[in-house]
């Protein structure tokens, strides 16, 4: 069994550009109440805070370890290191015996016409502290034994 995984702000950062009103998409106070609403856990039960926004919001780890942190994944596959996804991807096709390999790996910006400009987009940079305590929050595991 395999995962990709990716460094905990991307997913956060990628859900917000598809999905937030694009009027507000350069406004950082409306990001980061936006992360505030998703990541302080309002949405009821545990289960649908677990599949909001098609899981975004779920830490890695949880897909990772099982209870008495029992890893459940063989393959953990890095998203944000281009170099290291290549060669863990090399490694999980030969451990199948599969021809595969990945020629070229290109984003698709969700963010149409803010994709190439500087100026416009937002970054961690425009996180709160209040934003980065919920994301860390949030993420401790992902962070502390998963260095994501």
């Amino acid at each position: 069994i395999y995962c990709a995984t990716r460094h905990t702000d991307y997913p956060l950062f990628d859900l917000y550009f598809r999905t937030s009103d694009r009027d507000r998409l350069t406004d950082a106070d409306y990001m980061n109440s936006w992360l505030a609403h998703k990541l302080q856990n309002k949405h009821g039960s545990l289960a649908l805070s677990y599949l909001m926004d098609n899981s975004h919001f779920t830490p890695h780890y949880d897909y990772i370890m099982g209870p008495n942190n029992v890893r459940m994944i063989d393959y953990v596959l890095r998203l944000d290191d281009h170099t290291q996804f290549q060669q863990d991807f090399q490694k999980l096709m030969k451990a199948f015996d599969l021809p595969l390999e990945l020629r070229q790996m290109q984003s698709i910006s969700s963010h149409g016409e803010y994709e190439n400009s500087t100026s416009t987009m937002l970054t961690k940079q425009d996180l709160t502290n209040t934003s980065t305590f919920w994301i860390r929050k949030k993420f401790a595991h992902d962070i502390e034994k998963l260095g994501l």
